[in-house]
């Protein structure tokens, strides 16, 4: 094709992205490693590896709401299989006979195989893209198999970033049929034999058959070809640097993310040297971005904007201030807005306690999002500031449940609720600060063991006359049925 011009893509495309690549990780690193993380554990490795297999690659999520879910698996395989049809191409721009060595040439059976999946998954990527457009355009947001579809709105985020997101794989996908079918139309030209349908190149063939009945010159065919090729391998690169910049960048970071993964099986995370934490006077829970562990900055990348956690949370569904998806954006949006703040213009790193945390404002920021954030729960700063009041209202992250119905929908397997935990703890043990009707609670635990505040004589009550057996009654039982704290 041209090696020059190849040449000239791929070192400006890569360059770019190498150059926010390391923005990203460089910001990533402002957080601390996950104590829970350690591969050494026996089955450690292996636990991980199969929820990656299950979760990312296969996408057993996904399917919980049905269009947009089975859209998107087509999509991401199309993504998997046509990656190694992009490296294949971008090595035609050098020779235009490449091939792997002849291992992908259509007259290889390996070859054959790899073109009837690659183009049965472009299709699949072609048929994904269209039903996201009928999502969005026409049902402004809401799939019908949405759980909540009678009840609520759009869940997803709307707006036109995601539509030129389509665009680019949609007409990726048609280009890679486009220089196909009129790469076979000029081979059976060359070699004067008929154009014929092939079960290895089912799309490509048909439009090779449809150009040869046309009767479509070896001009146009040429330019078709070199539109086909340029505008496949291209924007792939493309492609590749947006995804930094917008809700895209999870088709990078899902796999670590979800490798990363914290299986705490409904336990809450430990906080881990609390008497020397005390003694240092550090954070003991999360006070500021710089908080959140590596596993929690890559949330804030992973997150889609696909609204699934909202839609399944009781608080945002009985109208509180908390909104899982927002808050996930509200900390991804200060992280980014932080950046400069944290680095400089330079690399120069400076101190996040050096900067004052100024009052909230009461403008809610906007969101990119469908529903809308709940109003005046979530603002922003260019300062790293403390993240209660300043970039969450207080009210965001007591209205929690913990119940983790927003980590059980999320695809992308991104924890919420330690996050929230980590922020009442830094609110309570650090600052002191908490809603007035937990202080009954906090003088009952205090007093008498338990939130309720009853005392040790009058905690077995509730049992009179229900003729329920006590260990005091029976000290050699073998099992104790513990029936709450109360």
């Amino acid at each position: 094709m041209s090696p020059i011009g190849m040449t000239l893509v791929l070192l400006t495309t890569l360059g770019f992205f190498s150059w926010s690549a390391k923005r990203r990780v460089r910001q990533l690193k402002v957080g601390v490693p996950d104590p829970d993380f350690d591969l050494s554990r026996p089955g450690e490795l292996f636990d991980r590896v199969k929820t990656l297999t299950i979760y990312a690659f296969f996408q057993k999520k996904m399917p919980n709401y049905s269009i947009a879910g089975f859209a998107h698996v087509g999509i991401f395989m199309a993504f998997q299989v046509l990656l190694l049809n992009s490296i294949m191409l971008w090595g035609r721009g050098f020779d235009p006979t490449f091939d792997f060595w002849g291992l992908l040439s259509t007259d290889h059976i390996v070859g054959q195989g790899y073109s009837l999946i690659k183009e049965l998954a472009a299709g699949a990527a072609v048929l994904g893209a269209c039903a996201f457009w009928y999502i969005r355009l026409v049902k402004k947001g809401v799939d019908h198999g949405d759980p909540k579809y009678s009840q609520r709105g759009a869940r997803m985020t709307l707006g036109n970033e995601p539509n030129v997101i389509l665009g680019i794989i949609f007409t990726m996908m048609v280009a890679d049929f486009l220089y196909v079918g009129a790469s076979v139309a000029i081979q059976h030209a060359a070699e004067g034999t008929p154009v014929h349908w092939t079960w290895y190149e089912p799309i490509g063939s048909v439009l090779a058959l449809i150009f040869s009945g046309m009767d479509v010159g070896q001009a146009p065919l040429t330019v078709l070809q070199h539109v086909g090729f340029w505008w496949h391998s291209a924007f792939v690169l493309i492609f590749l640097n947006i995804l930094p910049f917008s809700k895209h960048f999870h088709i990078i970071t899902v796999i670590p993310n979800v490798f990363a993964y914290q299986r705490r099986h409904n336990a809450l995370p430990k906080v881990e040297d609390l008497e020397g934490k005390v003694e240092r006077e550090e954070s003991l829970g999360i006070n500021q971005i710089s908080d959140l562990t590596y596993k929690g900055i890559l949330d804030l990348y992973t997150c889609t904007e696909c609204g699934r956690c909202s839609d399944n949370c009781p608080a945002f569904i009985t109208n509180k201030k908390l909104s899982p998806k927002h808050l996930t954006l509200a900390l991804r949006n200060h992280l980014y807005d932080t950046e400069e703040a944290m680095f400089g213009k330079g690399d120069t790193v400076t101190d996040p306690k050096d900067d004052a945390a100024p009052a909230p404002s009461d403008d809610v920021v906007e969101m990119h999002g469908n529903p809308p954030p709940p109003e005046g729960a979530y603002f922003e700063s260019s300062q790293v500031v403390d993240l209660v009041p300043n970039i969450l209202h207080p009210d965001v992250i007591w209205a929690c449940t913990s119940c983790r119905a927003c980590e059980e929908q999320c695809p992308v397997m991104i924890t919420y609720v330690d996050k929230i935990i980590g922020m009442r703890r830094e609110e309570v043990m650090m600052k002191n600060e908490f809603p007035a009707q937990l202080q009954t609670a906090f003088n009952g635990i205090e007093t008498n063991g338990n939130p309720w505040n009853i005392s040790a004589m009058d905690r077995a009550d509730w049992a009179d006359g229900l003729d329920v057996p006590l260990m005091s009654d029976t000290p050699d039982a073998e099992v104790l049925y513990w029936v709450g704290c109360a």
